[in-house]
């Protein structure tokens, strides 16, 4: 209930009514906008103005936005393997991060896939290490964005086996035996 108007055991008699006028609640998810009133008893005061009289209640949120967690770079990702971007440390002073914006800003394209906070992507296969950047933005069950988009990098580490096709060198992926099958 951070900077709430808490109103707790109030008992007015004789016209002593407690009244709640123009409060201003700042740094409170719209939803928590409220004057809160606990075990209020009212006697001898009108029955229009039993106990707690609020008139405008204006909620300013501020500094309530969320922030963008994408999460530490990765720097020795192999090729082929698949790659996570996770944005869950992100998080809302507020409330709770209801979306997840991820792009790409640098590197080979890839295709990110899945939903909520993480997203996946296959490790492209080369012949020279290559980096990727990522970018997160987020937004949170209010509606409000992120102010800053934060930013995570993927090293992806060279393939080490290679055979020609048609005249030139190309990355091959090495397999294995497992339970009688090659992987």
């Amino acid at each position: 209930m951070a900077n709430a108007v808490l109103v707790e055991r109030v008992t007015a008699t004789a016209g002593n009514a407690v009244f709640v006028y123009d409060a201003k609640v700042t740094a409170v998810p719209p939803a928590y906008n409220a004057v809160f009133v606990y075990n209020a008893k009212a006697t001898a005061v009108a029955p229009a103005l039993n106990a707690v009289y609020v008139q405008s209640l204006n909620a300013v949120v501020t500094g309530g936005a969320p922030t963008a967690n994408a999460g530490p770079d990765q720097t020795a990702a192999e090729p082929w393997s698949t790659v996570t971007l996770d944005g869950s440390a992100s998080s809302d002073p507020g409330g709770s991060v209801a979306s997840y914006a991820w792009s790409q800003i640098s590197g080979p394209a890839v295709t990110l896939s899945g939903t909520g906070a993480t997203r996946t992507f296959v490790a492209p296969p080369s012949m020279n290490v290559a980096s990727f950047t990522f970018a997160l933005s987020v937004t949170d069950n209010s509606g409000l964005v992120s102010t800053a988009v934060d930013t995570v990098s993927v090293t992806v580490l060279p393939a080490t086996e290679f055979k020609r096709v048609s005249g030139a060198w190309v990355p091959v992926l090495i397999k294995r035996r497992s339970g009688g099958a090659w992987v």
